[in-house]
């Protein structure tokens, strides 16, 4: 990648983030629209494992999949938009699904 194509690309990614942090308008609809997604997964999920549209398995399997959006705002939102840092962020968010989540010793 040319020097100047990856500043174009960085400056890209500076306005992108200002206009999500600066207007609360688009993160709103993002976070309604990955809510419905969300909710359509769990119904995928339930209708080929056979289960029932309100069983709990589909819908905690799909918010371990919100769990990789909730680590990619992380990384947007974060300083160093490398892709080992992507890679961090997200072995984070699969290490806590795996291992559960302590509120209480995130203190």
């Amino acid at each position: 990648m040319s020097a100047r194509l990856s500043v174009l690309m960085s400056q890209r990614d500076i306005l992108a983030r200002h206009l999500l942090v600066g207007n609360p308008e688009p993160r709103r609809e993002n976070f309604i629209g990955a809510l419905g997604r969300q909710r359509a997964m769990a119904r995928t999920f339930a209708a080929r494992a056979g289960l029932s549209a309100d069983d709990l398995s589909p819908q905690l399997t799909a918010a371990c999949f919100a769990a990789f959006g909730v680590g990619l705002d992380h990384w947007m939102l974060g300083e160093d938009h490398s892709i080992a840092a992507l890679h961090r962020v997200l072995d984070r968010a699969v290490a806590s699904l795996q291992q559960g989540i302590d509120l209480d010793g995130a203190r």
